[in-house]
């Protein structure tokens, strides 16, 4: 089944901040046009209902969707004040609920609660490691203990706790062992090793220790099964499936634990009804194993059942 939200241009008619001291929450003008997303570039699924988390880097926005794609909310504006956002790349919850977003052009992240109340930030444009430097985030994942994992322009992959604390990092530039040249879509999976794609250059996957220790890559440039073309997206399902978003070839690859390839679906183009796209970007799963796709080259998004 294909489910296509909603494409083109929006005009709004509503200010998302009273004031600088006022964070951002959750608001629900009323749209019109023909479509909300330009181009969305991830998305997560709120376990608790069901509902989409989507972070579009065209109107500097997260919007709320139900998982039958009914509009129900907007959260941010473009800005760099607190609650803004340049380019939002990214979207995770944790295990609370609370919304995290990496706000790539502000070079930070910032924290939400499930409602949309602005909570903290972290990070701001810098190559050293620590919490006042992020490098455009590219991906976030939280873990089993909320320790959020960032990828970013550096090349590496530093890690927080709730509260934005530093804490550790992996990974340095380059094409060696346990090196990157642009980390990008990144996951942990339910035994902690975490699964990072590698969008330039490399043109690969590597999965690393709970503890950030380099265990193997995976996936070279091409379009053959197991290869790769600009990955993107990475998404460890609660059974153990990795898929990976191979974001040039316009489609997505299914993998074991081993990295074994397993399957793939999709293809480059725009029509609906076929699983076609351009450029995707983000991808999920929901409790009932459906993977969600952002399309942004066609500004929408996809579902491919389970």
């Amino acid at each position: 089944m294909l489910l296509a939200l909603l494409a083109g241009a929006l005009v709004l008619a509503t200010a998302h901040f009273a004031s600088a001291a006022s964070p951002s929450k959750f608001v629900a003008p009323k749209p019109f046009g023909s479509g909300l997303l330009k181009w969305p570039a991830d998305i997560a699924v709120d376990p608790a209902d069901g509902d989409l988390l989507v972070a579009d880097k065209g109107t500097d926005s997260v919007w709320k969707f139900s998982a039958a794609g009914a509009y129900l909310g907007q959260l941010g504006s473009s800005g760099s004040r607190a609650g803004e956002f340049n380019g939002p790349s990214t979207v995770q919850l944790d295990s609370q609920g609370n919304i995290w977003v990496g706000d790539s052009g502000n070079h930070r992240i910032q924290k939400f609660s499930p409602e949309g109340e602005y909570l903290l930030k972290c990070g701001s444009l810098g190559a050293a490691a620590g919490q006042f430097s992020i490098w455009g985030p590219k991906g976030i994942a939280v873990d089993s203990a909320d320790s959020v994992w960032v990828s970013d322009y550096s090349g590496r992959v530093q890690k927080f706790d709730a509260s934005c604390k530093y804490q550790d990092q992996f990974g340095s530039k380059g094409t060696g062992r346990g090196q990157f040249v642009e980390s990008a879509g990144i996951d942990v999976g339910p035994d902690g090793r975490i699964w990072v794609s590698d969008w330039k250059v490399n043109h690969r996957v590597s999965v690393f220790s709970e503890a950030g220790e380099f265990l193997f890559s995976f996936g070279s440039q091409g379009s053959g099964r197991g290869r790769f073309s600009h990955p993107d997206g990475v998404e460890v399902d609660a059974v153990g499936n990795v898929w990976i978003l191979d974001s040039g070839n316009g489609r997505i690859q299914r993998f074991d634990q081993a990295a074994k390839f397993k399957g793939q679906f999709g293809s480059r183009g725009a029509r609906k009804g076929q699983f076609r796209f351009a450029w995707p970007s983000g991808l999920t799963s929901d409790a009932e194993g459906n993977i969600w796709v952002t399309d942004p080259g066609n500004d929408r998004i996809q579902r491919w059942p389970r």
